[in-house]
């Protein structure tokens, strides 16, 4: 009976063995799909961007001269762009720091902080400054906050006062409720 019950946990651990390799293949291959629909995207729509990047940059050029411009003639000019920097200042900050490369449960759960915060942020559109900060692309800002907010994993939620100063953080996005209190007391 021993030996009947040492092959059958065997041929168990087994399968989980070559199901959590599938499954990371699949992940794999995914991505990889993924990456190529991105880069063929890019590589149709890149002359245009380019042509509408030059022609931003012409119109933000001349944006820049006409308000130099009327500085120079308008003192209101000056006290309004000042008012309307303060007021985007002025909001809280929420910051989700996850990952778009990592083992496939860490990926999994950097998925759902994304659309859980996004349906919740979008009550909160235009009382809240939100953003998203990738470890893949971004590993020196996220190692910073790492060690100065002590996060431990990922993805973790950054609540920021609206003087920039550190309120709180996340770790566990089971309970949407923590996220709803957070983000109502950094309105008061």
């Amino acid at each position: 009976m021993s030996k009947v019950y040492r092959i059958s946990i065997l041929v168990i651990l087994v399968t989980v063995v070559v199901m959590s390799l599938f499954i990371r293949f699949r992940i794999g291959q995914e991505q990889k799909k993924e990456k190529t629909n991105v880069v063929n995207q890019t590589t149709i729509t890149s002359p245009q961007s380019k042509k509408e990047r030059v022609a931003e940059a012409k119109q933000e050029e001349k944006q820049t001269k006409v308000v130099n411009q009327s500085a120079i003639t308008s003192p209101k000019s000056k006290t309004e762009a000042s008012t309307k920097k303060e007021s985007e200042e002025v909001l809280p900050t929420l910051m989700l720091i996850s990952t778009s490369q990592a083992c496939g449960c860490t990926l999994e759960e950097c998925w759902q902080a994304e659309s859980i915060v996004g349906e919740i942020i979008k009550q909160f559109s235009g009382k809240i400054n939100y953003k998203v900060i990738d470890h893949a692309k971004e590993r020196r800002k996220v190692n910073e906050l790492a060690r100065q907010h002590k996060l431990r994993f990922l993805p973790t939620l950054l609540f920021f006062d609206r003087n920039g100063r550190f309120k709180s953080k996340i770790e566990d996005f089971s309970d949407e409720e923590n996220i709803w209190k957070e983000l109502s007391s950094l309105g008061d």
